[in-house]
C-alpha cells in the first residue's frame, strides 16, 4: 500500500465515501461560514466559547514544572501531570509526604468501551512514575521506586521511596515541558536513521522491547491499512464512539473547565483552521469519529516508521507500568533528537473490546505475527519521524486536583 492508498478512502474500503468532504474541508467551509457572518454574531460566539479572552491556566503547569524548586516532592508530582496518558485523560492521584510518593490510578477517569480493562490508564499512570524519576535526579532526590507495593490495593500503582541526593544534570528532565503528543503530519520523504533506532532499542529486556516497523516495508503498509480498518471499526461501534467522544474538547471554553482530553488544536489540522472550526457548534460523536478517521488517514500516510511496545502478559499491572515507563522515556528520547511521535493504539483497543465482548479477535492473531515467536503481546502503538511544524500543548489539571492529603482508602 502506498501513501495515495492511504490518502483515497474509496480504495481502502474504510473511509466514508470519495465525495465526502475531509476534515480540512469540513473546518475551512465551517470555519468561512462564520467569518462571513455579521460581525457580532461572530464576536459573541468567540466570547461564548471562550475564544475572546483566552484563558492561559490548563497550559501553566508546563510552565510551573521548569521553575519548580529542588528539594520539594511537589515539584516531582509537577514534572508527572505532564506525562503522556491516553486520550489525555490524566487518570493518575499522588499521595504525596516528605520521604515517599504514592501514585494511584484514579478510576474515575476511564475510557469506558475504549480501554474495558484499564490496560491503557495503568499505560499512562507508568508514564507519570518515569517523569517522577527523571525529574527527581534535577530536583534534589535518589528515588526509588517499587511497582504494586500492595497488589490487593487496586488503585495503588508505586510508592516512589525519596531521599535527598545532589541535584545531577539531566538531559531528560529538561525536555519534560518539551514533549507534546504530534498529531500533524510528518515528512514522509525524511527517514528515521537506523543509528537512531538502534538507540532507542538498547533499553529491551525481558519485561518490554521494541518492535520497529518500517512504512515502507510490507509489515509496515500492513500495520497502516490495519490501523486505519481499525479506527473505521471504532467509530463503527456507538459504544466505543462514545467513551472516546466524552473526552474531546471541541471549544477552548470546555478546555478551560476540563482541563483534560483532546482539543481542536491539538487534533493536528492547521491552527488557522483550528480556530475557524472552534467558532462552530460542537459536533457529535459520530461526526467527530469521521474527522477522526480523515486524521488517522494523513497521518498514517505521512509516517516514515511505526514501533510496537511488547509485554510478556497483556493483561498484567506490572508490565503496563513498565511499558508506559518505557513509552515515556522514548517520547522523551525522541523529543530531545528533534522526532515527534504519537500514539497509534486503536488494534489494541480492538483486541480489549473483543476481549471485553468474548469474541474471537482476528487482530489479535495479526499483532502476534508482528511479534514473532520471540513471544509476547504488543500493548502499545506509536508513529514516528520528523515534523514540518510544531503543535501546541494539551492542558493539564493543576496540582490541587491531583494531589491528596491524610492518605488514600
Amino acid at each position: 500500500m502506498n501513501s495515495s492508498t492511504l490518502n483515497n478512502p474509496a480504495t481502502t474500503g474504510t473511509g466514508p465515501s470519495s465525495s465526502a468532504p475531509s476534515w480540512k474541508r469540513r473546518a475551512f467551509v465551517g470555519g468561512g461560514v462564520a467569518v462571513g457572518a455579521a460581525a457580532a454574531a461572530t464576536l459573541w460566539r468567540a466570547t461564548s466559547v471562550g475564544l475572546i479572552p483566552r484563558d492561559d491556566a490548563p497550559f501553566e503547569p508546563w510552565q510551573a514544572w521548569e521553575t519548580s524548586p529542588s528539594g520539594d516532592p511537589l515539584s516531582l508530582v509537577a514534572a508527572a501531570i505532564l506525562a503522556a496518558s491516553p486520550h489525555n485523560t490524566q487518570p493518575w492521584l499522588f499521595h504525596v509526604l516528605d520521604d515517599h510518593i504514592d501514585v494511584h490510578a484514579d478510576p474515575y477517569r476511564s475510557l469506558g468501551a475504549m480501554d474495558p480493562f484499564a490496560r491503557e490508564m495503568w499505560i499512562g499512570i507508568g508514564a507519570a512514575i518515569a517523569n517522577i524519576e527523571i525529574a527527581a535526579l534535577a530536583r534534589g532526590f535518589a528515588a526509588t521506586t517499587e511497582l504494586r507495593p500492595a497488589p490487593r490495593h487496586d488503585t495503588l500503582a508505586a510508592r516512589i521511596e525519596l531521599r535527598p541526593a545532589k541535584g545531577l544534570p539531566n538531559t531528560l528532565a529538561k525536555v519534560i515541558a518539551k514533549r507534546r503528543t504530534h498529531r500533524a503530519p510528518y515528512d514522509p520523504a525524511r527517514p528515521v536513521p537506523p543509528d537512531v533506532l538502534n538507540f532507542l532499542s538498547k533499553d529491551d529486556n525481558d519485561d518490554v522491547r521494541l518492535i520497529w516497523l518500517d512504512a515502507n516495508t510490507e509489515p509496515g503498509r500492513a500495520f497502516a491499512q490495519a490501523t486505519l480498518a481499525g479506527t473505521q471499526q471504532i467509530v463503527n461501534d456507538a459504544d466505543m464512539t462514545a467513551d472516546g467522544h466524552h473526552w474531546f474538547r471541541n471549544h477552548p471554553k470546555a478546555v478551560a473547565e476540563h482541563r483534560d482530553g483532546v482539543s481542536v488544536p491539538t487534533a493536528g489540522i492547521p491552527p488557522v483552521m483550528a480556530a475557524l472550526s472552534s467558532l462552530l457548534p460542537a459536533v457529535d460523536g459520530k461526526t467527530s469519529g469521521e474527522y477522526w478517521l480523515d486524521a488517522t488517514r494523513t497521518q498514517l500516510a505521512s509516517a516514515p516508521m511505526y514501533a510496537l511496545l511488547v509485554v510478556r502478559d497483556l493483561h498484567d499491572r506490572r508490565g503496563q507500568l513498565l511499558a508506559g515507563a518505557r513509552w515515556q522515556r522514548l517520547h522523551l528520547q525522541l523529543t530531545e533528537m528533534g522526532l515527534s511521535a504519537q500514539p497509534m493504539n486503536q488494534l489494541m483497543e480492538i483486541v480489549d473490546r473483543d476481549r471485553q465482548l468474548l469474541r474471537p479477535s482476528p487482530t489479535a492473531e495479526l499483532l502476534q505475527r508482528w511479534v514473532g515467536t520471540a513471544g509476547g503481546h504488543a500493548t502499545f502503538a506509536f508513529r514516528l519521524g520528523y515534523a514540518p511544524r510544531s503543535v501546541p500543548h494539551s492542558p493539564r489539571r493543576p496540582l490541587q486536583a491531583v494531589v491528596k492529603t491524610g492518605g488514600l482508602r
